[in-house]
């Protein structure tokens, strides 16, 4: 826990790690400071920001760089700043999610297929419950 707290030392610790990966040929940023508890701090802080910036007398500038665009336009993808958070890191997010389970059912705890019942059932059930909630909430949808 000192670690997380003491920016200096911890910055110091990863700055030396990254170097070492960049001076033997690895791609740098494939660590961060705390590991994955130090993304998940990182990502936490981030959105506290977020969420207390769009509800401050500043929120007419969060909302205007929300609505920045950018992108290859030839492409089609001159999208809002909006846009690219829903639909982009969504993408990534389950690429990432998709390549974290498969390596957990090759590998992982889940290559017994006793051991990954419940997690299977839990999926279903994160998809269903809600699913049958809408439905229930909202029948003209179906």
């Amino acid at each position: 826990m000192h670690g997380l707290l003491c920016g200096r030392s911890l910055f110091r610790r990863w700055w030396r790690h990254e170097h070492r990966h960049f001076a033997a040929g690895r791609a740098p940023g494939r660590s961060w400071p705390g590991g994955a508890a130090g993304r998940g701090v990182l990502l936490v802080v981030l959105a506290m920001v977020a969420l207390g910036w769009a509800n401050s007398p500043w929120a007419g500038a969060y909302e205007s760089l929300r609505a920045v665009r950018f992108g290859p336009a030839g492409l089609h993808l001159d999208l809002s700043v909006r846009q690219w958070a829903a639909d982009g890191l969504l993408a990534v997010f389950f690429v990432v999610v998709g390549n974290g389970l498969r390596q957990e059912f090759v590998n992982g705890e889940l290559r017994n297929p006793r051991r990954a019942v419940l997690p299977i059932v839990a999926a279903l059930g994160g998809v269903a419950v809600p699913a049958t909630g809408r439905r229930a909430d909202q029948p003209h949808l179906m």
